[in-house]
This record gives structure tokens, C-alpha cells and sequence, in this order.
């Protein structure tokens, strides 16, 4: 899933700047960014240039940073003074189908909002280690396998995975595969005002409180 975000590179005058270099740093930093000059871009760079009209436009991926994720863009052409703009948060997810050729492991948080489907070849596998999370609607088609990693996801809706015979398998292997985190487990509490009771006549995850008569 990518994001776009696009603008028009001007001077201090207002006058359009043709060829001016576009660099994408992360926000606050000097390290730069990953992004892609056209949607389906395999290789990402860290800049682009502007056109004829002072125009550019680049796309940053989910795969590669966090939603939240903002950045610094640093435009200079020639004895140009440079223009820069820090803290630039990037929202206007392109929605479409996203096709997964490769085995891919997803370290971000990802949230597909509706209209955002990953298209998941056969043989690979598409593996999210970070959170996921998505609405009552088909996030995942293809021949390929979905696998969420120990606690990327709080819950698996079979929706996510379309409608069909197939589709409902995908899901209950998908779920099947998860390690869901433990959440919650019996404790016993003992209380007393002398030393905690020997060890191995107390069950697991029993806590001793001391206190004073």
C-alpha cells in the first residue's frame, strides 16, 4: 500500500522552479528516505526532480515505514536558496490492487482501509511480524499464503480473505497458523505476616503479599 504526496517547488518569489532536485530525508534528520517515483516502482531512491512546471509527486510504501512516519523534503536548484519542509505527513493512500511477486516479511504497522487488496502469488508468502489490523471487507486474494506473526494481529476475520470455498480455507489456515499472545492467567494471591509459604507446595503463578499485623 502506498502513499502520494505531491507538490510544486517554487522561489522565495513565487516563481516555478523547472529541474529542481527533490530530496526526501526521514523528519528531523539527514537520513534519507526511501521512495518510489511511480506507483508500482520496484527500486526505491531518496529524490526526484521537478518537471517543465515545478511539479513532482513521489510515493512512500506501509512495507517500508509506519503509518505515522513523517518526513523532510529539501528542494534547491542551482544558487537557489534551499527550500525545505520538515515534519511533512503523508495520508492519500492510493488505493488498488497490490501485487506480491516475492516472499515478503512486514515489520510496520499496516491498516488497509477498504479498496486496498494485496494480490498474493502462488508459492509466496506474505508474512505481517508487525500489527495488523483492517475492516469487514477483502484485503488478500491470490493463490498465495498470508501468515501473522506472534501478536501482529488482536483478531482474523475471514473476511479479509474474500468469499468461497477457497477463500474460507485461506482464512482457517491463516488462523490456524497464528500464536495468539496470552492475554490473561489465574494468579493466586496469598497474604500473611511471616515468610512466604515453601515453593513447592504454592501452584504456578501464585504472588505472596507480606505484611504487618
Amino acid at each position: 500500500m502506498r502513499r502520494k504526496y505531491s507538490a510544486t517547488v517554487r522561489d522565495r518569489h513565487g516563481n516555478i522552479v523547472p529541474g529542481a532536485s527533490v530530496s526526501v530525508f526521514l523528519a528531523g534528520t539527514t537520513t534519507p528516505a526511501s521512495i518510489y517515483t511511480t506507483l508500482a516502482g520496484a527500486v526505491a531512491v531518496n529524490g526526484t526532480v521537478s518537471d517543465e512546471e515545478g511539479r513532482y509527486s513521489f510515493y512512500v510504501d506501509t512495507f517500508d515505514y509506519d503509518v505515522d512516519q513523517t518526513f523532510k523534503i529539501v528542494c534547491s536548484k542551482g544558487t537557489m536558496t534551499a527550500l525545505t519542509l520538515d515534519n511533512v505527513y503523508i495520508e492519500d493512500i492510493v488505493l488498488g490492487e497490490y501485487s506480491i511477486t516475492e516472499n515478503r516479511t512486514v515489520t510496520t504497522t499496516v491498516a488497509p482501509p477498504r479498496g486496498v487488496t494485496y494480490n498474493v502469488a502462488a508459492g509466496k508468502t506474505l508474512t505481517f511480524s508487525g500489527s495488523f489490523s483492517a475492516g469487514l471487507y477483502q484485503v488478500f486474494m491470490g493463490a498465495g499464503s498470508v501468515v501473522f506473526g506472534a501478536g501482529a494481529v488482536k483478531e482474523c476475520c475471514p473476511a479479509w480473505f474474500g468469499t468461497g470455498a477457497a477463500a474460507e480455507a485461506k482464512a482457517r489456515a491463516a488462523i490456524a497458523a497464528i500464536t495468539w499472545p496470552l492475554v490473561y492467567k489465574r494468579v493466586t494471591l496469598f497474604y500473611g505476616t511471616g515468610d512466604p509459604p515453601d515453593p513447592s507446595t504454592v501452584p504456578e503463578g501464585s504472588i505472596y503479599f507480606q505484611y504487618t499485623a
